[in-house]
């Protein structure tokens, strides 16, 4: 049986297009109002968040500059579970607005 080689970029690449909606879409899912308490399991959560990357990862444009294991890449990563939380404690005020 031949072993299966798959290129250090080709990884890195998947990664850097996966990891940041990823993240975006975890920060929503962790703030949002209903979906976020503990009424929901977090294995529904992360099904949720990871079937959610699946379908728009492949549309969002990544930042193919960033890597994603440097001081850049950390910086990026609080920057989207910053942006996603937002999202998510704006789907509150929008309740509060709706009732």
């Amino acid at each position: 049986m031949a072993i299966i080689t798959v290129p250090e970029s080709t990884v890195l690449a998947l990664l850097n297009q996966w990891l940041w909606p990823f993240l975006r879409i975890g920060g929503f899912v962790m703030a949002a109002p209903i979906i976020g308490t503990r009424a929901v399991p977090i294995r529904i959560r992360m099904i949720l968040v990871l079937a959610l990357t699946a379908v728009l990862a492949p549309v969002v444009t990544s930042p193919a500059s960033i890597t994603a294991f440097s001081g850049t890449g950390l910086l990026t990563t609080i920057h989207q579970l910053i942006i996603g939380a937002t999202i998510g404690l704006d789907e509150i005020k929008r309740l509060k607005d709706a009732f």
